[in-house]
């Protein structure tokens, strides 16, 4: 489990379920933690990114992988396809996870081109070229 300033998992199940905090096991420079949208597990391990790394919890302990994405990214966007965790972020080639590292995948100009877009920007895309539907109004993004 992830949130802002949670980092931890449930142990157990059902109404028996305990939440048991990682954020005291994190090592002191990667406490920051007030932003994890999401979680990831392969495994026995757990991944949380956030906008400067990627957590990876296994063994009882945390690795800290170095990963930036701009601020406006709310950090990378983690993919698991099968046993292989994949990583996305604006202005990134597509990654993968291997000993605790991103390596690139696929790095084509077109590819971060597309993926350098803000959120902003991709939504005004959508929103500004979608047909209104029953008579109504185009949305526009301000």
């Amino acid at each position: 489990m992830a949130g802002a300033g949670v980092l931890g998992y449930l142990k157990g199940s059902g109404a028996d379920a305990t939440f048991v905090s990682l954020a005291e096991r994190l090592p002191p420079a990667a406490r920051q933690i007030d932003e994890l949208r999401c979680a990831v597990a392969i495994g026995q391990t757990g991944y949380f990114p956030d906008a400067e790394k990627i957590l990876a919890w296994r063994e009882e302990k945390f690795a800290v992988i170095s990963f930036a994405s701009p601020p406006e990214a709310h950090g990378a966007r983690l993919h698991r396809v099968g046993d292989t965790l994949y990583v996305t972020a604006l202005g990134h080639a597509l990654g993968r996870v291997e000993h605790d590292r991103v390596e690139p995948v696929a790095d084509d100009p077109a590819w971060r081109a597309r993926a350098a877009r803000s959120w902003r920007s991709r939504l005004s895309a959508f929103f500004s070229s979608s047909a209104p539907t029953g008579g109504s109004p185009r949305l526009r993004p301000r």
